[in-house]
């Protein structure tokens, strides 16, 4: 079996009996991902791939993880498997703190932050991988916490993408009074994670990050910064193992001493050597309050408006195989939240107008995008009439070609 190099029959046995679970699949009770407080979602060649977790029997914010993917378009998914996570049960994720997905290939790797006692319940990260593209999992490794002190830390808002070496996983370090983004990357060879090094010593304490890997294999890192609160690039091109900040991402210069609870979102094309960085973020400056559209052709140093999304707040990109890209956001529209998506065209160079893709008059936010050669999935939340999570899904054909 190959996971990056080869991981031996004696590795994953050792791995199961270490976590003391089955590889086998476990209960078919079959959760609908509608319910889900909590979801990711990624694409591959075979279709697409969604990890959700649903509330839990003790602690509603403590979901139960399970996997599902779809070969075609949405339209059927297949039986959903359960994560065994009893080596390291969830803390509270939700909306804006999602449990994590990442894939290559067969293989797809589940991350989310187990509980501990670092703020807001958080402890280390936790994950589990499978091999066979999602018939079963395996408990995995989680990153070392470092010094025996930071016993009493989070991990927060994960972000982690996969090549074929490696895992990549940056987070929120919150120990204390100081929060700050950390990277770690696991061997696929030797299923053990590098020892985690501090990429910016001071951010912002809970917004989600965004992890991507350009094509020429460097990493991409987006979050919030503090002083200012603007969103922040950080780039490596050694695997990680240095890492330099690029700047901000639209400089408004923004002060706040609170935490928005908004994050971005990036997109990565190839052209010529240089990757295009194409990225989504929020201000809440008093002048700039909106969602915004930038792009960068020198791998993050200067940025150019693309395109500004006025009452936009929380954003989502996705790229066709074509290179057009499309982006979602929510905003609010006749006092309350609606889900918008544009696409961009690499034909002319423009977007095209904005249009509404939940239903009028209900509140939908937090959307997320997938997007394969002819079409895009759109998952968004809103609520049922009882209060509890429910998840709504829309299907976008790829613009024809202008």
């Amino acid at each position: 079996m190959r996971i990056g190099g080869i991981l031996t029959a004696a590795l994953l046995l050792g791995l199961l009996l270490a976590s003391g679970c089955t590889a086998a699949r476990e209960e078919r009770d079959q959760p609908r991902f509608e319910n889900a407080l909590t979801f990711d979602i990624v694409t591959t060649e075979d279709g697409w791939h969604l990890l959700f977790g649903v509330p839990g029997n003790e602690d509603p914010q403590s979901p139960v993880i399970y996997h599902t993917w779809s070969e075609d378009r949405g339209v059927t998914w297949s039986t959903a498997v359960r994560l065994s996570t009893d080596h390291a049960p969830p803390g509270r994720h939700n909306r804006g703190n999602d449990i994590q997905l990442a894939a290559r290939g067969d293989k797809l790797f589940a991350v989310w932050t187990a509980r501990g006692d670092g703020p807001w319940g958080s402890g280390p990260l936790a994950m589990a991988f499978s091999i066979d593209r999602g018939e079963s999992w395996i408990a995995g490794p989680a990153p070392t916490a470092g010094s025996p002190e930071e016993s009493a830390a989070g991990f927060r808002f994960p972000a982690i993408a996969a090549d074929d070496d490696a895992l990549h996983a940056i987070w929120i370090h919150a120990l204390g009074d100081v929060r700050s983004l950390r990277y770690s990357r696991l061997q696929l060879d030797t299923m053990q994670w590098s020892d985690p090094l501090t990429v910016d010593p001071g951010i912002c304490a809970c917004c989600w990050n965004q992890l991507a890997i350009a094509p020429d294999g460097a990493l991409v890192a987006l979050y919030r910064d503090h002083n200012p609160s603007d969103m922040a690039l950080a780039t490596s091109h050694d695997q990680g193992r240095t890492w330099v900040k690029r700047g901000h991402v639209g400089a408004f210069d923004w002060q706040f001493e609170g935490c928005p609870h908004v994050g971005g979102s990036l997109v990565l094309q190839p052209v010529d050597s240089s990757p295009v960085i194409l990225a989504s973020v929020w201000s809440g400056h008093p002048e700039h309050t909106d969602a915004y559209l930038f792009q960068s052709v020198d791998g993050g140093d200067s940025w150019e408006l693309s395109r500004r999304l006025p009452a936009g707040r929380n954003t989502d990109l996705a790229a066709f195989s074509s290179g057009a890209v499309i982006a979602v956001w929510d905003q609010l529209e006749n006092g309350t939240q609606s889900v918008f998506q544009s696409t961009f065209s690499p034909d002319n160079g423009s977007w095209s107008e904005a249009v509404r893709v939940s239903p009028d008059g209900v509140r939908s936010t937090h959307p997320r995008l997938v997007a394969s050669d002819d079409s895009a999935l759109i998952l968004w939340s809103t609520e049922s009439e009882d209060g509890s999570p429910k998840v709504k899904t829309a299907l976008i054909d790829r613009p024809s070609r202008r």
